[in-house]
């Protein structure tokens, strides 16, 4: 008989505590996992796939195989780190490891992004921020696929750059690189096309 938590309590559980209680047979802890991390997860799953299906079905097997292998996982300092870095070779095992970093999905990135780089002043004027923002897309685009997937990781997600290399199968010196060349490369052509309109 699995057992239950109370709900108020599950929900005010540190992650880890969370985690603790899933690992131990807690199914309602796991409901509360699937709820706080599936957002995150579907955003995520959505720059590897242009899919909306495949991202569900992936997420829900996920949950799936966290439940019925819930005795051989060991427990996890970072619950979103885990799920990410799960969530991420599943969808590539599912696509035959033959899918590319180049579809992915770029329309949440065009919504959400935030501004990585300002080479205007902070006083800007409001009517210029549309403007700014949509230069920055356009450069952001134009970063390698490694360089975009990395700076997402390290933005949206707050990971570490050793979690980020453990994910991605990189160094941790080559995920310091890419963030280094990823900026560098957007103030280099942000400066360009500025100097170019002005």
């Amino acid at each position: 008989m699995h057992k239950t938590s109370d709900n108020r309590e599950t929900l005010n559980h540190p992650e880890i505590e969370l985690w603790s209680a899933f690992l131990d047979g807690d199914e309602e802890a796991l409901g509360n996992i699937f709820v706080r991390y599936y957002n995150r997860l579907f955003l995520y799953g959505m720059n590897l796939t242009e899919s909306r299906s495949e991202v569900q079905d992936a997420i829900q097997e996920l949950f799936l195989k966290l439940w019925r292998n819930r005795g051989s996982l060991k427990r996890a300092e970072s619950v979103e780190y885990y799920l990410l870095h799960a969530l991420r070779r599943m969808i590539f095992r599912q696509k035959n490891k033959n899918a590319s970093i180049a579809r992915l999905n770029r329309k949440y990135m065009e919504e959400h992004i935030p501004i990585l780089v300002t080479i205007e002043e902070q006083t800007i004027q409001r009517e210029k921020e549309k403007e700014r923002q949509e230069l920055f897309l356009r450069v952001y685009q134009n970063l390698s696929d490694r360089e975009r997937e990395v700076l997402y990781l390290r933005l949206q997600h707050g990971l570490t750059n050793r979690e980020i290399a453990s994910i991605l199968d990189l160094s941790v010196q080559r995920v310091k690189n890419c963030i280094y060349e990823g900026i560098r490369n957007m103030r280099e052509e942000i400066s360009r096309l500025v100097t170019k309109k002005d």
